[in-house]
């Protein structure tokens, strides 16, 4: 399964993928007693990575890449390779670069948007 935002298909998957998965937990302390734990629920998810573009096209495969970013305002269905699909914000991007035109290094970020519809808890 290739992975995708909205109706942007990557050629290839990322070289590298991480999800992070957090809970918003508070320590109370109280005098006497200890520490509590207050679980007010689950982060969203943020997704990043690194992914390597080769070729003759690398460069305007990244400017597509660019003008995908530049574009999206809004929260789109992301679909990993995983097979978890979600909403969720393309909140960063970065050209690594490689030393060549035909070698192009990025990173990239997306973040979940857990109010929107569809979204699993």
């Amino acid at each position: 399964m290739l992975m995708q935002f909205g109706e942007f298909v990557f050629k290839e998957n990322p070289i590298k993928i991480n999800i992070k998965y957090a809970r918003n937990l508070n320590l109370i302390s109280i005098p006497g007693v200890g520490e509590i734990v207050q679980n007010k629920g689950r982060l969203a998810r943020i997704v990043n990575g690194e992914g390597l573009l080769c070729g003759q096209s690398a460069l305007k495969d990244f400017e597509k890449l660019t003008a995908l970013f530049e574009a999206s305002d809004d929260a789109k269905l992301l679909v990993l390779p995983s097979g978890e699909i979600f909403p969720g914000y393309f909140s960063k991007l970065l050209f690594m670069g490689e030393g060549s035109a035909e070698r192009v290094r990025y990173s990239f970020e997306f973040v979940e948007n857990c109010l929107q519809e569809g979204s699993a808890k």
